[in-house]
């Protein structure tokens, strides 16, 4: 595997974990029908509170980081992949 693909993984693996500890904490939570689809609960809009959240619950989670801005960047992009709701769920209640 090259350089890139590798880092490309590393970030992939680094914004699931994110995802992962941002649903711990109650930041985002799963769509009860659509088990891929996450959601922005909107308790947190400033992610460096959310982190700061989240090391406080669990500070052995930055050990999967390489530090904490990288750990910000990564629960940056876990924040951005959440809607604000569930898309399919959405569609379904607008037909």
């Amino acid at each position: 595997m090259g350089r890139a693909k590798q880092g490309q993984f590393d970030q992939e693996e680094k914004t699931n974990r994110a995802l992962a500890l941002c649903v711990e904490i109650g930041a985002i939570e799963i769509c009860d029908s659509h088990e891929d689809t996450y959601i922005d609960t909107l308790e947190y809009s400033d992610y460096d509170e959310l982190t700061t959240a989240i090391l406080k619950n669990n500070p052995d989670s930055i050990d999967f980081f390489d530090n904490r801005d990288d750990m910000l960047d990564s629960i940056g992009d876990a924040m951005g992949s959440a809607g604000d709701e569930c898309g399919s769920c959405e569609k379904n209640r607008n037909s």
